[in-house]
C-alpha cells in the first residue's frame, strides 16, 4: 500500500473537500502529512481545524522545499499536473497520484467510473439512485463527496459509482474500475488544456487499465464515438448506448402506440414518461445511467425503480418557480457550450436565455442556429457579456450583475408573454459568485423575491 506508517506525504492543494479528505485518510493510517497551497495561511484555517491541526502547512506558495523528505505526493484535482513543484517531484522520483488512485489501492468494494463533458453529475446521481434503491451502493467523487471520506465504509461486494473529471483522471496510475463509462465529449476546459486532443487524452485515461474482467460503456452518437471505441483495450466487454440509435445496447425506443420506452438489450425497461425530471437531455442521462447499471449486472426492474425515484439535482435544468406567470429554470451548472445547447433544445419557443459569467475561452457562435430557429431571446451578463453579445448578435448589451439581467428578462417576458426564463450561463461563475451552486441559489432566491414583489403565491 502507498501509505506507510511513519512516512511523510505531501498533499498539494489543501481545500476543505479533497485536500482535507486526503489528509484525514493518511493521518488515520499513522502517516505524517504536509500540505502545500498557494493561498495564505489565514485562508486555510478551516482546513487546518478540520484535520485537528495535525498537518504541517506550507502556505502562500509552492516551494520546491515542500518535497523534502516526502515519499508520496497526493494531488488535489484543481491543481494542474504540469506545475513546477510536480515536475520537480517527477525529477526526484517521488510518485504523484490523486485521491481516486489512492482510494482504489485501498478499496474492498466494486467501482464504476463515469466521465464526460456534460451530464456526468446527473448521470452519476441517477446511477446512485439505482444503487441506493436496490441497497447496492452509493456515489462519490466529483459529484461533491470525496471518495476517501467513504471508501473505508464500503462493504466488500458493494458498488461505489464515481463521477470523474478529466483533472482527476490526470493523476491515476493503476485505477481499474469494473465499469468505465465515457458519456460524451465537447469543448471545455480549454483554459487548462491546449487543445481538444489533450482534453480527450485525459478523458480516455479512464479506459487505460481495463482488462477482460472489466466493461467499457460508450455512446454511439457522439462526434468522438469512434475515438472512444478505439481506446477500449482488446478483450474488454463493451456496452453501447444512444438516445435514438436502435443498434445500441441501451437506447430509447418507441412502442407501436408511439410511446417512448427505455430499451436494454432488446427488452423494455421503463416508459420515458415515468421519469420525474424535465428535459430531453435527462432522457439521455437516463439512458446513460441504465447502460452503466446494466454493465454492472443490475436487473431491469431495479434500474426502472431507481430511475423512477430520481428527482433531479439542484442547478441542472431545475424548476426555480414562477413569478407573474413566467417560469424560471435554473441550469447554473450549464457551463459548457454543449450544455447550453442542451438547455436550448429543451427550451420553449420564444424563451429568454441568460448567458454569461466568466469566459472559459469557448465559442458561443455554435448556439446561433438554435436561438434563431426557436426565436429565443438572449440576455448577456457578467464579464463575458460583450463576447456573448458579439458572437450571438444580441441586441442587448447586458450588465455585469446577474440580478439586473434577470429583472430585465422578467420585464421583457411579462411584456411579450414569454413563458420561461432559463439561466444557462455557458461560463464559470467566478466573476460574481464563488461557484455555480451559489449562483444557482442566488437565482432561485431572486425568483422568490420577484414573487413577493408582485404578490404571487405560485411556486
Amino acid at each position: 500500500m502507498p501509505l506507510k506508517n511513519g512516512s511523510l506525504i505531501l498533499v498539494v492543494g489543501f481545500g476543505l473537500k479533497t485536500g482535507v479528505s486526503i489528509a484525514r485518510f493518511a493521518l488515520t493510517r499513522g502517516v505524517r502529512v504536509r500540505a502545500v497551497d498557494s493561498k495564505p495561511a489565514e485562508k486555510l484555517a478551516d482546513s487546518m481545524r478540520a484535520t485537528g491541526n495535525a498537518v504541517e502547512l506550507v502556505s502562500g506558495g509552492m516551494p520546491l522545499s515542500a518535497l523534502d523528505g516526502v515519499s508520496l505526493v497526493v494531488l488535489s484535482p484543481g491543481v494542474p499536473r504540469n506545475g513546477e513543484l510536480l515536475t520537480e517531484a517527477d525529477r526526484r522520483g517521488i510518485p504523484v497520484i490523486g485521491d481516486i488512485e489512492l482510494a482504489f489501492r485501498y478499496a474492498r468494494c466494486r467501482m464504476a467510473g463515469i466521465t464526460g463533458t456534460d451530464g456526468k453529475s446527473t448521470t452519476t446521481a441517477m446511477v446512485g439512485s439505482i444503487l441506493e434503491t436496490a441497497s447496492l451502493g452509493r456515489v462519490a467523487g466529483n459529484i461533491g463527496i470525496p471518495v476517501l471520506d467513504v471508501v473505508d465504509g464500503m462493504a466488500p461486494g458493494s458498488i461505489l459509482a464515481l463521477e470523474l473529471s478529466s483533472f482527476m483522471l490526470e493523476s491515476i496510475e493503476r485505477f481499474k474500475p469494473e465499469v468505465a463509462a465515457i458519456l460524451n465529449l465537447a469543448e471545455d476546459h480549454l483554459d487548462r488544456y491546449p487543445d481538444m486532443e489533450s482534453y480527450l487524452a485525459a478523458k480516455l485515461r479512464i479506459f487505460s487499465n481495463l482488462d477482460a474482467g472489466c466493461t467499457a460503456v460508450w455512446p454511439t452518437d457522439n462526434p468522438w464515438s469512434g475515438r472512444f471505441a478505439g481506446a477500449i483495450p482488446a478483450g474488454v466487454r463493451r456496452v453501447s448506448f444512444a438516445l435514438d440509435d436502435a443498434a445500441a445496447d441501451v437506447h430509447l425506443g418507441t412502442t407501436g402506440e408511439g410511446v417512448e420506452i427505455l430499451m436494454i438489450a432488446g427488452e423494455p425497461c421503463l416508459p420515458a414518461g415515468d421519469l420525474p425530471v424535465m428535459g430531453r437531455h435527462n432522457l439521455r442521462n437516463a439512458v446513460s445511467a441504465a447502460a452503466i447499471a446494466f454493465a454492472l449486472g443490475i436487473s431491469r426492474q431495479a434500474i426502472a425503480d431507481g430511475l423512477r425515484a430520481f428527482r433531479g439535482l439542484p442547478h441542472r435544468f431545475e424548476n426555480a418557480g414562477t413569478a407573474a406567470g413566467v417560469r424560471f429554470i435554473n441550469d447554473s451548472k450549464a457551463t459548457t457550450i454543449s450544455a447550453v445547447a442542451t438547455a436550448l433544445d429543451s427550451a420553449g419557443a420564444g424563451s429568454c436565455i441568460l448567458i454569461g459569467g466568466r469566459d472559459k475561452g469557448l465559442e458561443f457562435s455554435p448556439l446561433r442556429e438554435a436561438i434563431l430557429r426557436k426565436n429565443l431571446v438572449v440576455f448577456p451578463f457578467g464579464e463575458a457579456r460583450e463576447k456573448v453579445r458579439a458572437q450571438l448578435g444580441c441586441e442587448r448589451a447586458g450588465d455585469p450583475s446577474l440580478e439586473v439581467v434577470v429583472r430585465e428578462a422578467w420585464e421583457y417576458a411579462r411584456r411579450n408573454r414569454a413563458a420561461e426564463i432559463i439561466l444557462a450561463p455557458g461560463c464559470t461563475s467566478y466573476d460574481e459568485f464563488p461557484n455555480f451552486e451559489i449562483r444557482g441559489e442566488f437565482f432561485k432566491d431572486l425568483v422568490k423575491r420577484l414573487r413577493l414583489e408582485v404578490g404571487d403565491g405560485e411556486t
